[in-house]
């Protein structure tokens, strides 16, 4: 059985809302990222618009998830969220790094710094910097594919408007 394109499309809505409180933004912010009206945004949501591919593009970017993850909901699957947003919290961290997880109640008493030592700061400063570098290569090669995806469409817009011209 097809699915019902009114039903992806509420999928649609429904996974962009709650991507958007995911990220503590406003539907305005969401617009403002994505470099579209919210009218447009409110007409993409409720299924009134289809929106052209350098608008999905930039709606994906703003709620952080990989391209083509409005297509995968549209066709009944799910949004990716992007590399960024899946950097580790600090207790993961830590954990990678090998060092234990203090217990919840010493977790931020003076006493529980002191007795970490110099040693497991450093190995979790480490692990940190370690972290961040990879989110920061993660990011920049983001940055490189939406280069090229929108050197491509201005090729492709250019040749339409040839085309038209000839």
């Amino acid at each position: 059985m097809t699915p019902d394109p009114a039903d992806n499309h509420k999928r649609l809505a429904s996974a962009m809302s709650a991507r958007r409180e995911e990220l503590h933004m406003t539907w305005v912010k969401v617009a403002e990222s994505a470099g579209i009206t919210t009218e447009t945004l409110r007409a993409i949501r409720h299924g009134d618009n289809s929106p052209s591919t350098l608008t999905k593009r930039g709606i994906e970017a703003a709620l952080q998830w990989e391209p083509g993850s409005i297509d995968m909901v549209l066709s009944g699957g799910e949004p990716t969220p992007t590399r960024r947003d899946a950097v580790a919290a600090p207790e993961t961290v830590i954990a990678r790094a090998g060092i234990p997880a203090p217990a919840p109640a010493q977790a931020s008493t003076p006493e529980r710094v002191e007795a970490v030592g110099v040693a497991q700061v450093d190995a979790i400063l480490a692990a940190l910097r370690a972290e961040l570098r990879e989110a920061r290569d993660e990011a920049q090669r983001r940055d490189e594919e939406q280069k090229a995806a929108l050197a491509e469409m201005a090729a492709e817009i250019r040749a339409l408007r040839e085309n038209r011209g000839a």
